[in-house]
């Protein structure tokens, strides 16, 4: 973890004073021929093809996935004000994922987004947390491939809707439940 924080710790110096792309590159460069002169054999250089854009997200979304559960216990222990302003911040860091996600720009966010589902794909617990203390952000549907966008337009709801079953009749559901415990008698009795 030590060489990760050193690679986003650099992504943020580089991004501070708007290095260009011909600088990040020179930058790498030198830091390869660095290690590679003295036999250094940890934290070697991750050459990325980066505009600054993408160093910038990278580092916020490290940030904010190194830093989440002191912000779940700000959120908890804040006033009103300071949970809308996480709320905002949280959102802005969703909506930098969903983006990646949705343009297929894995290339060189493989960790940020292995960090990413690792905290917040498992059992939903953090989703339904925020979706609780952050309503109306749209939080839990970051996942949902439906969408572009976090909080999916008047227009995509109705879309979604036209898309869904026809009827109970049509739902799956049944046939998923047909070899659980009970199912007979519970279709007798519905029936």
């Amino acid at each position: 973890m030590y060489c990760d924080s050193l690679h986003h710790w650099l992504y943020g110096k580089l991004c501070d004073i708007e290095a260009t792309e011909d600088q990040i590159n020179d930058f790498y460069h030198g830091w390869k021929n660095l290690f590679n002169n003295y036999k250094v054999k940890t934290c070697k250089s991750k050459k990325y093809n980066f505009k600054i854009l993408h160093l910038k997200n990278k580092k916020l979304l490290f940030d904010f996935l190194e830093y989440y559960h002191r912000i779940k216990e700000k959120i908890d222990a804040g006033t009103n004000d300071d949970i809308i302003k996480y709320c905002k911040y949280i959102e802005k860091i969703f909506k930098i994922y969903k983006e990646i996600i949705q343009k297929h720009k894995f290339h060189g966010y493989r960790e940020e987004i292995n960090y990413f589902q690792s905290i917040f794909l498992p059992e939903n617990e953090e989703l339904i947390y925020l979706n609780n203390k952050c309503p109306d952000k749209c939080l839990h549907l970051v996942f949902n491939k439906k969408y572009e966008k976090l909080c999916p337009t008047d227009e995509d709801k109705v879309i979604s809707v036209k898309e869904g079953p026809k009827s109970c009749e049509n739902s799956p559901t049944l046939s998923i439940l047909k070899d659980s415990i009970g199912i007979d008698e519970y279709v007798r009795y519905f029936s």
